[in-house]
């Protein structure tokens, strides 16, 4: 857990160290959203010797945006409305709306589908034809020029997730299929930083950068590039080889399950929530 209120790691029944439990951690974690406490100590030793330390040992991680930026309460979802305009296959054609559409449900299912969780998105059947606009009460899943795979924009990083807009990078060709293909043609990349250091790329896959996408909607900040594990949080590394062929981030970690459900605004303090 990050943002303002510095991160921790989630492990089974334990976080981060074996010496204080997952509910004495919760108790603190509510005390600390709801301002009855601001800081806690979080001793970083081990007591079982011989046993690793940081994110070797541990599988779960997850950042915060900010603690009041979290979706609407249980039974209000947000609707997302997909414009396929200039969005384009693997082989640089236009996408059909309903290519578009089968991605984008699997993504918003990985976060719906969270046990302990609830439902928070839906996604309209008819294609939108409107623009992105920022503020006017509609959730957008747009193709435009953009700086790197994907992005967000809502309103307000600080309330609840009334409304959230998603972009995807125009100038990319998108898989949609439902494994990487093995043979593909490559393309000119984007002129511009970050994907300067492989000027010529193949389709990036739609579901992994929407998955990824998608959880900033539901209140999740980005975890570092350099990560060990492919959390759907983690953002793209785009200094490796075949960045574009990453579909990791399609199904979600342990941490980024953590994650939704600590952002739920009725999330319990009192009963376990395993994820």
């Amino acid at each position: 857990m990050g943002g303002d209120l510095g991160k921790f790691l989630v492990a089974e029944d334990k976080i981060n160290v074996l010496n204080i439990r997952k509910e004495e951690f919760v108790f603190v974690l509510h005390r600390i959203r709801n301002n009855i406490q601001t800081d806690f100590d979080l001793d970083m030793l081990n007591d079982l010797a011989g046993e690793m330390m940081g994110p070797i040992k541990l599988n779960g991680e997850f950042a915060i945006i900010h603690p009041d930026f979290h979706n609407k309460p249980k039974g209000q979802t947000i609707t997302f409305r997909i414009n396929p305009a200039e969005a384009k296959d693997k082989y640089g054609n236009q996408l059909t709306f309903s290519q578009i559409y089968n991605v984008i449900n699997n993504a918003i299912s990985a976060w719906n589908s969270v046990s302990c969780s609830y439902t928070v998105f839906n996604l309209s059947s008819t294609p939108y034809s409107g623009s992105r606009i920022n503020g006017d009460g509609i959730s957008t899943i747009s193709f435009e020029l953009w700086e790197s795979n994907g992005g967000g924009d809502p309103p307000s990083l600080y309330s609840e997730i009334n409304e959230y807009d998603i972009i995807f990078n125009k100038l990319l060709r998108w898989n949609t299929d439902n494994t990487y293909p093995i043979n593909y043609d490559t393309y000119s990349a984007p002129p511009w930083d970050p994907y300067l250091t492989h000027p010529s790329i193949g389709p990036v896959d739609l579901q992994d950068v929407a998955t990824h996408e998608f959880g900033h909607a539901v209140g999740l900040a980005n975890l570092d590039k350099l990560s060990i594990y492919d959390y759907t949080m983690r953002i793209t590394n785009y200094d490796i080889d075949d960045w574009w062929e990453k579909t990791s981030r399609r199904n979600l970690s342990t941490g980024d399950k953590a994650g939704k459900i600590y952002m739920d605004p009725d999330f319990s303090t009192t009963l376990t929530q395993p994820v």
